[in-house]
């Protein structure tokens, strides 16, 4: 019966990728996947890998690009059954596979291409070794978990979280706390971190470690957010199917009771296997504003959860209960799956579309093309955002030049190292200095035709692209025919969403100094901001002297809370070596909120 199950689940989840246009993460890694897919930011490469793969057996295809998202989800199911009869038998383990086949959010993996499904794979795969060796002794099985996870690392960094657990688990029981006397755990962890560490250390040594900044503190500002713990809690019920969310807390909390009471080696492995990453992202909730809440980053705890929760309702004969949690998260499913292509929920309550980031994109792409096709030869597109820039290069069948603006997502992503790399962010526009443009954007994101008026000569706006259904209108693309742009102007354009704006004037030597020079302000704050962290070649020289009264930005903005806008760092020549040097500055907001500021500069040190 489970193999029918699997069967069918596989059939359903093609079909759907194969129709559904792809949501704007997935546009992201199909780009990744042809350009940088090395790239360790803002997520480790295995993703972009995978896609890339995909594509080269099924072309630029949706379901190229989902293609191993939907092999590894159905997969899973394998490792998950094979944990659950290990731990409690055929029963449960027939309760746990189902469980993980209808979860609402387990189901979305299992079609889109993002880390998720392959992460949820190789956690099962590691859980399941991990079990073997725990219970065998064997080298060989602790070898295999560490190989298994310092793979996972390259798809997903918050495995990582895979560690703390492991030794919360050999903690709690004596039977653990005898492992931890044994060469196994620690070979697991040195397999692990020889697979991982050497090439992410190579990789972003020369950047920084841009990745850790961004994961460990840019996405990060202090301050209790009770919102953000309810909002973590909500979408969790829904995301894990209510009735199944709230038995799998209750069997976790069950199992570390057990675990304390017994010393029930069964129970410590199930309880830390998933109370460390629950934990973790409910406190992260909690207590800090996260510049972009993934409330599903720590999906990989239901797997031992779910199975904690079977094992509860085995042991209380719940059958019943059982039948009904299941019924409940494959209803919940269905109906996201309802929503998805009729939008019927949302049109009851009047809102927006709950799923309206995978609506529009062909639409939009075809229209732009026709727009392009009347603009003269050499012309660019301009999205407001990565989202329409990156969709628009997946579905466009009219090569021209791709640019994006600065925009909050970038920075809530850690897009922007990415977007430098791959020629599309804003400080590459200085290359079509005087060119023409087809500029579009999402109406939610905002754009006000005399903002683009700053940075080109003539602007004209063109019919929207608009997506309805059920009579309304659920999205709208506006787009806009823009002439001569004019790259001079473009830092003192403050339409930016989110996070300071700015830009660097001067970088020359003086005698024996470099002296490097430019302005800051936040939208929301004003200035100065609450740092500036400037670069040479892509590496820290450190922070720079603001406060520096710049009446030219107070004039240009109208703003006269940008006054002290200017910052200054001086610099000794006889450091640097002679040659061609690049100076790049990143501005942090006071909610930490970090953004690169336009344009990079370039200055000789002679000889």
């Amino acid at each position: 019966m489970l193999g029918g199950a699997a069967l069918l689940l596989l059939a359903a989840r093609l079909l759907i990728a194969h129709s559904l246009a792809l949501i704007p993460d997935e546009a992201l890694y199909a780009w990744e996947a042809a350009r940088a897919p090395y790239a360790f930011s803002p997520q480790p490469p295995g993703i972009a890998l995978l896609v890339g793969a995909g594509m080269a057996l099924l072309g630029k295809t949706e379901l190229g690009v989902r293609l191993f998202s939907v092999l590894f989800s159905t997969a899973t199911l394998l490792p998950v059954y094979f944990l659950a009869r290990a731990l409690g038998g055929p029963a449960v383990a027939f309760f746990a596979t189902l469980a993980a086949a209808l979860v609402p959010g387990f189901a979305a993996f299992g079609v889109l291409a993002t880390p998720d499904a392959p992460q949820l794979f190789f956690w099962s795969l590691a859980l399941l070794l991990t079990w073997r060796a725990l219970n065998s002794s064997r080298l060989a099985d602790w070898v295999l978990a560490g190989l298994v996870v310092g793979i996972s690392l390259y798809v997903k960094y918050v495995l990582v979280l895979y560690f703390p657990s492991l030794l919360l688990c050999l903690l709690l029981t004596p039977q653990g706390r005898a492992q931890l006397r044994t060469a196994g755990p620690y070979l697991a962890a040195l397999v692990a971190l020889v697979v991982f560490v050497p090439v992410f250390a190579w990789q972003q040594y020369p950047a920084g470690w841009e990745a850790l900044r961004y994961h460990l503190s840019e996405r990060h500002a202090p301050g209790f957010s009770f919102h953000g713990l309810s909002l973590y809690l909500l979408i969790h019920a829904v995301f894990f199917s209510p009735l199944l969310y709230v038995l799998a807390l209750v069997a976790v909390g069950a199992a570390g009771r057990l675990a304390l009471k017994t010393n029930d080696h069964r129970a410590a492995f199930l309880f830390s296997f998933s109370v460390v990453s629950l934990v973790l992202f409910a406190l992260l909730g909690a207590l800090t504003e996260r510049q972009h809440f993934r409330e599903h980053w720590d999906a990989p705890a239901y797997v031992p959860a779910i199975i904690a929760a079977g094992i509860w309702l085995e042991g209380r004969s719940a059958r019943r209960l059982g039948a009904a949690t299941l019924a409940l998260a494959a209803l919940t499913t269905a109906f996201v799956g309802v929503e998805l292509n009729a939008t019927f929920a949302s049109r009851v309550i009047g809102a927006p579309s709950f799923f309206s980031n995978v609506l529009g994109w062909r639409q939009m792409a075809d229209q732009a093309d026709q727009a392009l096709a009347q603009l003269p030869p050499g012309s660019f597109f301009l999205g407001i955002s990565f989202t329409e820039t990156l969709e628009h290069a997946f579905y466009s069948r009219r090569p021209v030049p791709l640019y994006t603006l600065d925009h909050s997502a970038h920075y809530k992503y850690g897009l922007g190292p990415l977007l430098d790399a791959t020629g599309v962010s804003s400080v590459h526009l200085a290359r079509e200095d005087g060119g023409d443009s087809l500029f579009v954007t999402a109406e939610t994101n905002g754009i006000h035709e005399n903002a683009l008026r700053q940075i080109f000569s003539q602007v004209e706006e063109l019919p929207p692209v608009e997506i309805s259904a059920g009579g309304r209108v659920l999205k709208r693309f506006r787009l806009f025919r823009c002439l001569s742009f004019d790259h001079r102007a473009f830092d003192t354009l403050i339409f930016f969403h989110g996070g300071p704006a700015g830009g660097i004037d001067l970088a020359e030597v003086r005698g024996n100094v470099l002296v490097i020079e430019g302005w800051a302000a936040d939208e929301k704050h004003g200035a100065p901001v609450a740092r500036v962290e400037v670069f040479l070649d892509d590496r820290s020289v450190g922070d720079a002297n603001l406060g520096l009264l710049r009446p030219d930005v107070r004039n240009s903005t109208g703003r006269d809370d940008f006054l002290p806008s200017g910052w200054q760092v001086l610099l000794d020549v006889r450091r640097l070596p002679p040659g061609e040097h690049r100076v790049t500055a990143v501005a942090y907001d006071r909610a930490g909120t970090a953004r690169r500021l336009s344009i990079p500069r370039t200055v000789i040190v002679a000889q």
